[in-house]
């Protein structure tokens, strides 16, 4: 499994997001955090099946929660 490092303006963006489904529904919320553990999952897993950012980073786009 691949190291996953989450750099902190994502992580900010994360939390920020997550106070936004929560204020609007706690359970968009908790979908959204199974969401983003899945991805994150996917990413530590499977790392080549998503795209790169740069020769040393990739991303994985959360589908279902535009925020």
């Amino acid at each position: 499994m691949a190291d996953v490092l989450i750099v902190r303006a994502a992580d900010d963006e994360y939390a920020a997001a997550l106070r936004w489904y929560a204020d609007k529904s706690i359970i968009a919320a908790v979908g959204f955090e199974a969401a983003i553990a899945s991805a994150i999952n996917s990413v530590a897993t499977q790392p080549n099946w998503h795209p790169s950012c740069d020769d040393r980073h990739r991303f994985m786009i959360v589908r279902g929660y535009p925020f």
